[in-house]
């Protein structure tokens, strides 16, 4: 989906870091009117650097034992993030950083489950 002023990649890495087991949490890279933010993906597990290979939807290289699934899962994304798109856009919304992120990137919510666990 394309929309004026806003896209969507996956980036690995961003900052050139190094460390032990040189592996690397996932990142969604969100660019929404030039302005650019990064979100983790922490619900995937880390990816040693060798396995990454940024490639649209096979960014993560299927020798990974993992890689597929991660790669569905990324897609499954993708997917979801343009289908909440374009349902703003078709309701008019205005998108901005704190809509997507309380959308796609909440934690639990708690007053959800201390309702649940009172009952």
């Amino acid at each position: 989906m394309d929309f004026k002023g806003l896209s969507f990649k996956f980036v690995f890495n961003r900052k050139n870091q190094k460390n032990s087991k040189n592996e690397f949490h996932l990142q969604l890279r969100i660019t929404l009117d030039r302005e650019a933010k990064y979100f983790s993906l922490v619900d995937l597990p880390k990816i040693p650097a060798k396995y990454w290979s940024g490639k649209e939807n096979r960014w993560v290289k299927e020798s990974y034992p993992t890689g597929a699934s991660i790669n569905s899962h990324l897609i499954t994304k993708l997917s979801s993030l343009n289908d909440f798109l374009l349902k703003g856009k078709t309701t008019g919304r205005v998108l901005t950083f704190d809509l997507i992120k309380k959308e796609f990137f909440k934690q639990g919510d708690i007053q959800t489950f201390n309702k649940f666990f009172d009952k």
